[in-house]
């Protein structure tokens, strides 16, 4: 027969004993967390001399015009040959033009004649549109025919993109729709072109947003209003007119395509070189054309 003998009945301080085996073990516990704590303080450590570093080579490549930010917030990077600063760039009239100079622009001295700008189409009201109220379409313009409506399409090329949107307005609609409303649709349409009524003035004014030969639009009008067209064609209600090439008035036709016009011209022995806009780079140059004229440029080491 076996006999035990409690802690108690020993004499033995049990829990003492097992407070001091477990003191061993909180050691090594204490010792692991320590471990990981120091670990947890390295990655920081490391994590903040990598992004202290990151933001060194980003603001340096900043700093040296190596990078461009888009509207949207989005880096990228540019090429050495787009530094501003390496090269100098000084011009004789600063009325005709604004020149800065690339990394990879030859020094010299290069003179320039401009004999255009680049523009886009517009046209406007060549007198005074309305004949009544101007709170609605039917008074402004005395629409009481039940067959009066306007109904117009606006095709666009817009940077190589062609666009194109439809307006109508119904004979119900005349008499709660202001020009104004109208005004709004045209512009809401995001299809590169900009409408304008100047109560005022009482005109109506219409152009396209970007410049150059590319830049494209055509009005297809199958309005009936008064037995007119509405914006297209002689006795149109708004009386649409531009400017042809020889600076003539000259009725905005129907369905008729026109197109802004190129900047134009020489660069020393290189004549009649065209541009959709007034700002471009060529041979290292940065323009930015305001006026027509001669001006000289003259390119050093910064």
């Amino acid at each position: 027969m076996v006999m035990r003998i409690g802690g108690m009945a020993s004499g033995m301080d049990i829990e003492s004993m097992v407070n001091d085996m477990m003191k061993v073990q909180r050691m090594k516990m204490d010792r692991l967390e320590q471990q990981k704590t120091l670990a947890q303080w390295r990655q920081e450590y490391y994590n903040n001399v990598n992004k202290t570093f990151g933001n060194f080579i980003l603001d340096t490549k900043k700093d040296f015009e190596l990078t461009y930010a888009t509207a949207s917030g989005m880096t990228f990077n540019k090429s050495v040959s787009s530094l501003g600063w390496v090269k100098k760039a000084s011009v004789s009239d600063e009325d005709i033009a604004e020149i800065s100079a690339r990394a990879d622009a030859a020094k010299g001295t290069y003179k320039v004649h401009v004999d255009r700008l680049a523009s886009n189409w517009s046209c406007a009201s060549s007198a005074g549109i309305s004949t009544g109220d101007k709170d609605t379409l039917a008074n402004q313009f005395g629409l009481t025919d039940p067959s009066d409506k306007i109904e117009f399409t606006i095709d666009t090329k817009v940077d190589g993109e062609v666009k194109s949107e439809t307006f109508t307005i119904t004979n119900e609609e005349l008499s709660t729709t202001s020009i104004n409303d109208l005004v709004k649709k045209i512009n809401g349409a995001d299809i590169g072109v900009t409408a304008v009524y100047d109560m005022d003035a009482d005109r109506f004014f219409f152009q396209t947003d970007d410049t150059g030969s590319e830049s494209t639009v055509k009005i297809t009008d199958n309005s009936s209003v008064n037995g007119n067209k509405f914006l297209t064609g002689a006795g149109s209600i708004l009386k649409l007119q531009y400017l042809d090439d020889a600076g003539t008035s000259q009725d905005v036709a129907d369905a008729t395509e026109y197109t802004g016009i190129d900047a134009q011209f020489d660069f020393g022995a290189a004549q009649d070189i065209t541009q959709s806009s007034n700002e471009f780079t060529m041979n290292g140059i940065n323009f930015k054309l305001k006026d027509t004229g001669d001006f000289t440029i003259d390119i050093s080491t910064n």
